[in-house]
């Protein structure tokens, strides 16, 4: 998995969204608690980088 190849460790995947346009690059957006090599911090939304949301959202 990208996301675990990159060092983050998700213990449960509540939502990935994947989409492909012309325009738009490919979006991985991940709602949960996750775990990054450096300590964990809880998130509503992940974006990876090089990615873009789909839609805006608001914390």
């Amino acid at each position: 998995m990208v996301l675990y190849d990159s060092g983050i460790k998700i213990p449960s995947l509540c939502a990935v969204e994947n989409k492909t346009s012309i325009m738009i690059p490919r979006v991985i957006r991940v709602m949960d608690h996750v775990q990054w090599p450096y300590g964990e911090r809880p998130y509503k939304h992940i974006y990876l980088p090089g990615t873009a949301p789909s839609r805006p959202f608001s914390e």
